[in-house]
């Protein structure tokens, strides 16, 4: 469909392709206009079919129903609408967030009943029906008894995605959503970034890069991240941004399967740092039984929280811990990891994946950068690490620095580099990978645009000074 200023109507829409990214875009729209309508205390008027900010929304719900009138598979997807809309209603009461919970009873009551009405056989809508009415009645009950000023508010605010040539390419999909956040009337608004990958081979998987914190508290030389600090998110907005972020398209052409779900918590903040780490990880689990968790510390010495991580870490099913180390060499190390917490150093980083094999069973990961003006010697790296590693209780991973959120990224070895350690590492017994494993424009994405705006928008808790260890 041609873009124009608006208002669309159901005509356009109609003769707007019908494809998934299409119908992706135009539910984004919708969302960003239910958003808008709630925060101008227009509230009423979105149900009402006749006032004229509602007219997008009702041409979005008739291109969805258009949609799913030409797709077979329409009957097969209405019970995975009514446990998506079940488990955002229930997201949304434990985040006391009135804003999601208003977009849901909007999605229900415009464009989930009618489609069921018009487009399933009379013999199955009924039921389906009465499951959807009691979802919306909670909804109801809910922004009925929860005033407005008094709620957590969060909804995708922006969002990027890879080049389809991408897909063709590597069978992946890159997508990084920016969430607007806001817990009270009175509290400044926080933007928290979210990275997905979908990825079509085997039999395909779903990962999410979720941030344990607005910015970092830490503030590592590397990472643009530690110019900013607006505090950790808790458990509940945490399962929250995994709950919008899994379940915003339940039409993704990727399995919505827990078990090919996988979550990495490096995008800002970290675990030993994080209160309630133990509940983020401990409530996920049991939320999306099977689910991978992937914790990344940067290694800090305080107390036994070290220790207190690999516990919990080890004890939760699919659980893994990664320990940045940065470089082999203490003296980069510490010139690359800054905290006002005492660093770890690179060897008792090892001891604590040692204690985490030890526990748990299965191996951690030990995350290295290759810098090519100080270590670019990859027959060097490969006997240090056989003279400190023991390949059956420790995966390599080796980061690469990417050109548009890493201030050391332009010092980041070749990729050629990176590649030729990985083979040395293979033929040397190791687990090793390279992340992300490519080049390619979609992870520019992951740290591109949207990033530059989360930075932006959280202007507001920008560090004054960063401390110096030197």
């Amino acid at each position: 469909m041609n873009k124009k200023d608006g208002p669309y109507t159901i005509d356009d829409f109609y003769h707007w392709k019908q494809d998934t990214h299409d119908l992706y875009e135009s539910q984004m729209q919708a969302n960003q206009l239910i958003a808008d309508i709630y925060t101008s205390d227009l509230e009423e008027s979105l149900f009402d079919i006749h006032a004229p900010e509602h007219k997008r929304f009702i041409a979005v719900s008739a291109l969805r129903a258009h949609y799913w009138k030409n797709n077979r598979a329409l009957l097969e997807e209405i019970p995975q609408w009514i446990r998506c809309a079940r488990e955002r209603v229930a997201d949304a009461i434990n985040a006391t967030d009135r804003l999601s919970m208003f977009r849901e009873l909007v999605w229900i009551r415009l464009s989930s009943l009618p489609i069921i009405e018009m487009y399933t056989p009379r013999s199955l809508h009924a039921d389906y029906l009465v499951q959807f009415k009691k979802i919306a009645s909670r909804a109801e009950g809910y922004l009925t008894s929860v005033q407005k000023d008094s709620s957590l508010a969060v909804y995708r605010y922006a969002c990027e995605e890879s080049l389809p040539d991408i897909l063709e390419q590597t069978q992946r999909q890159c997508f990084t959503h920016l969430y607007h956040l806001q817990r009270s009337a009175l509290d400044k608004v926080r933007f928290i970034e979210v990275t997905e990958f979908w990825s079509w081979k085997g039999q395909g998987q779903r990962t999410l890069c979720l941030p344990l914190a607005i910015g970092c508290p830490n503030q590592c030389t590397m990472c643009e991240l530690a110019t900013f600090d607006g505090g950790n998110l808790s458990p509940e907005e945490i399962q929250h941004l995994i709950s919008l972020t899994t379940t915003i398209t339940p039409n993704a052409p990727v399995t919505n399967d827990p078990e090919r779900l996988r979550i990495e918590y490096l995008a800002g903040g970290d675990p030993l740092l994080h209160s309630e780490i133990d509940i983020v990880l401990s409530s996920t689990a049991e939320r999306y039984a099977g689910v991978e968790q992937l914790v990344s510390t940067v290694g800090l010495n305080i107390g036994n929280k070290m220790r207190n991580l690999i516990t919990q870490v080890a004890k939760t099913p699919h659980a893994q811990l990664q320990v940045t180390v940065a470089s082999l060499d203490d003296t980069i190390r510490r010139s690359l990891i800054r905290s006002h917490h005492r660093i770890l150093s690179v060897d008792e980083c090892i001891a604590a994946l040692v204690e985490y094999y030890e526990q748990s069973g299965q191996k951690g990961f030990l995350s290295l950068f290759l810098l090519q003006d100080e270590y670019d010697d990859c027959e060097l790296i490969m006997q240090d690490i056989q003279n400190r590693i023991d390949p059956e209780t420790i995966c390599i991973r080796l980061q690469l620095l990417q050109n548009n959120s890493l201030v050391r990224s332009t010092n980041g070895a070749r990729f050629e580099t990176y590649e030729r350690l990985t083979t040395l590492l293979h033929d040397a017994g190791f687990e090793a990978s390279i992340h992300p494993d490519t080049l390619l424009p979609e992870y520019d994405i992951a740290s591109g645009n949207v990033h530059e705006e989360t930075v932006r928008h959280n202007a507001y808790f920008k560090k004054n000074s960063l401390i110096d260890l030197s």
